[in-house]
């Protein structure tokens, strides 16, 4: 896996096994397309030589691994744009402008890569450029192939958020550890979250305490529970900020319940402009 595909894994919370089932999912499906294409060349007679199969898997394996690094990226914009039940209407139109735009980088730019590995290795002389030139009334063709994987990551991911949130709606306890005791803290009761280096703090209304959990680990466990992060070292609830206020240039005070402020950066203002003051 990339570093950055590992990244954008980590930020939309994908575990190793969940980004290989990923990369399983379009492999399979490229060998499977490989495959029907073959036996459609052999009902239709065509000659299926070893070359010819080579030259098919191309075709399809290479938007495959294109695939697999982006996927990770539209789940992120899945994120940042959730399909929720209040505003579904305007999101899904986000989501099919967004795949509109996406589709023709995706599909022109596997069929580059495509021909410029054949031209490096030798099986065509002409230049990438003018064999995408060429072909690319079949590009224009694929668009909608490029249209409908876009929305069915965006639905698998809404569905798997789903899925995550009714799981953490079950169990609204935090589990730490405080010497030799495991404490259970209810998350409605939590404020904010302090990164301390490999160590986090949570705060309450009265007290708080450490934890050895890193303030990435408590992000995606508390995420679906109304959590948001607004800095690198911050962790809030959301449902217990009292007002923002504009600070400066991208970056906003917040006031929490309990009269505590902590301040924003440029970074999240995306998740800050997520958080409804009543």
């Amino acid at each position: 896996m990339s570093t950055i595909t590992r990244k954008l894994s980590t930020e939309v919370g994908f575990s190793s096994m969940q980004m290989l089932s990923i990369a399983t999912f379009w492999l399979g499906l490229a060998l499977l397309s490989t495959l029907s294409a073959v036996l459609y060349g052999m009902h239709e007679q065509i000659e299926m030589n070893a070359y010819r199969i080579f030259d098919l898997s191309f075709f399809y394996f290479t938007p495959a691994f294109l695939w697999i690094l982006i996927t990770p990226w539209i789940c992120r914009l899945g994120r940042r744009f959730p399909i929720t039940s209040e505003s579904w209407r305007k999101t899904v139109w986000k989501h099919l402008l967004l795949a509109m735009a996406l589709a023709p980088f995706t599909r022109f730019g596997a069929l580059f890569l495509d021909f410029s590995i054949k031209y490096l290795i030798g099986m065509t002389g002409q230049s990438p450029f003018i064999i995408v030139g060429d072909v690319y009334l079949v590009g224009l063709a694929s668009l909608p192939k490029d249209l409908f994987n876009y929305c069915l990551i965006i639905g698998v991911y809404t569905f798997w958020q789903q899925r995550q949130m009714r799981s953490s709606s079950q169990n609204r306890q935090l589990s730490i550890r405080q010497g030799h005791q495991h404490l259970k803290i209810e998350l409605t009761e939590i404020y904010w979250v302090q990164a301390a280096g490999n160590y986090a703090l949570i705060f309450t209304a009265d007290r708080s305490y450490r934890t050895r959990q890193t303030l990435k680990q408590l992000e995606k466990e508390m995420a679906p529970a109304g959590f948001e992060r607004v800095h690198r070292s911050f962790l809030v609830n959301i449902h217990q900020v009292e007002s923002l206020s504009h600070w400066r240039s991208g970056e906003y005070l917040i006031q929490m319940k309990n009269n505590k402020r902590l301040t924003s950066s440029r970074t999240y203002l995306p998740n800050v402009k997520k958080i409804k003051v009543v």
